[in-house]
């Protein structure tokens, strides 16, 4: 997409909870320092629990909260969760969060 490595240094996710109830939200914060004018494109990737105990991942672009409550289209599972940020294509940051 035309996006340069990103110059940014010292990232940080601190979720607000590492426990996410059923039908609950997961509420986080990502801080990192730009290390010069650029462009930037910031995105995460959840990575779901499956029916059959394994991780599935899903890309969306940021919004501070991710809803965990059940839709037509996705279902969520109890168990481990992943989040990772990425900053043009790169990770950058990640945490391991419950789900009930």
């Amino acid at each position: 997409m035309g996006y340069e490595l990103p110059g940014v240094s010292a990232p940080a996710l601190n979720l607000g909870n590492e426990r996410v109830p059923k039908e609950g939200d997961l509420n986080f914060q990502f801080n990192f320092v730009s290390e010069k004018a650029q462009k930037l494109m910031i995105d995460y990737r959840i990575h779901f629990m499956k029916s059959n105990g394994k991780q599935a991942r899903e890309i969306v672009e940021i919004p501070r909260k991710q809803s965990f409550k059940t839709i037509s289209t996705r279902k969520h599972y109890p168990g481990s969760h992943k989040i990772v940020i990425v900053v043009n294509g790169q990770a950058m940051a990640e945490a391991d969060l419950e789900c009930d």
